[in-house]
């Protein structure tokens, strides 16, 4: 019997460590991954600055996918391009978001969810959820904000709601919109760390 306990004590502490070694062996590949996505993303970083003649180039790193692997958001601030996203894939920088008339407000890093509040212009802004679906975001509910020519400060004349180009009723949107992000904790991008280039 006490053969058998001390056996078992032993196999649960061999387990223990191998875990352990698991975990810490992962980190390290993460955190080395980190490192390699952050050189390539020096390069972008570069690139959009004289892609877009800017004077400086707003940038920050922040994982938004939840893989402990950070994405770069380069603010180029042009009219039909204002932010993009780019994810690390295969030793490349990748673009998985971009927006004009428009900036990323929050995101939700477990759920994959990013949201952008008034996007647009000309009488029409957009209220939009991303989320990040086969190596991308997609517009998964929006609200269309329709004011013709009066001020945004104002209430728009009309609200159409869209669960991906579906239209539908608000009901049906907000339910939709409690299930997408439901559990998750709200992040906003203005206060992730950002600098400039």
């Amino acid at each position: 019997m006490k053969i058998t306990t001390r056996r078992n004590a032993m196999v649960f502490v061999l387990l223990v460590m191998m875990l352990g070694t698991v975990m810490c062996s992962t980190e390290t590949y993460a955190a080395s991954k980190n490192s390699k996505a952050h050189a390539v993303f020096r390069t972008q970083i570069r690139i959009d600055k004289y892609r877009f003649n800017t004077f400086y180039l707003d940038y920050a790193y922040v994982d938004l996918d939840n893989d402990k692997v950070d994405e770069l958001i380069t603010y180029p601030n042009y009219g039909y391009c204002t932010q993009i996203i780019y994810k690390y894939k295969n030793g490349r920088a990748v673009k998985i978001l971009e927006t004009g008339q428009g900036t990323f407000t929050s995101y939700y890093k477990r759920k994959k969810v990013i949201f952008m509040k008034d996007y647009g212009h000309m009488g029409t802004l957009m209220d939009i959820y991303y989320k990040y679906k086969g190596g991308r975001y997609v517009n998964v509910a929006s609200v269309q904000k329709y004011y013709g020519s009066r001020s945004y400060d104002q209430a728009p004349l009309t609200r159409t709601y869209y669960i991906g180009q579906r239209k539908v009723s608000y009901s049906k949107y907000t339910a939709y919109v409690r299930k997408l992000i439901k559990g998750d904790t709200v992040k906003k991008f203005k206060k992730l760390k950002w600098k400039k280039y």
